[in-house]
């Protein structure tokens, strides 16, 4: 439930924030910020996608919880460093990016094995 409940969240946030980016902040932000907001909304969406899919499956599959866990931390780490970069402008926000990024790749490694063994059951 909580993994179908933070997927709707991100994708609710991955709209919003892309929409406020392109109709609301167009002026008032350069180009590169437009980009990083952007990258940063998408891959919002990427993660809610499969917590979407946890949520909805658990019963099926029984993933284990760091399944849904590692997905919501890496789209508070990656999206969420970036967003408060674009936000702020503190470059520190950056150097959390790519550990967000890791966990994201680590939880769809985790989301692949598990969902290989699901389907071969």
């Amino acid at each position: 439930m909580k993994s179908f409940i933070l997927g709707c969240i991100y994708a609710i946030l991955s709209v919003g924030l892309g929409a406020m980016g392109e109709h609301m902040l167009k002026d008032h932000l350069i180009e590169k910020d437009l980009n990083t907001l952007n990258t940063a909304t998408t891959y919002l969406f990427y993660i809610a996608v499969p917590l979407l899919m946890i949520g909805m499956t658990q019963r099926l599959v029984r993933w284990p919880s760091i399944c849904g866990g590692l997905f919501a931390l890496s789209g508070c780490l990656f999206s969420g460093s970036l967003i408060a970069y674009v936000a702020t402008k503190n470059v520190g926000f950056v150097y959390i990016t790519p550990i967000g990024g890791a966990l994201l790749m680590i939880s769809w490694l985790i989301f692949c094995i598990v969902g290989v063994r699901a389907l071969n059951q």
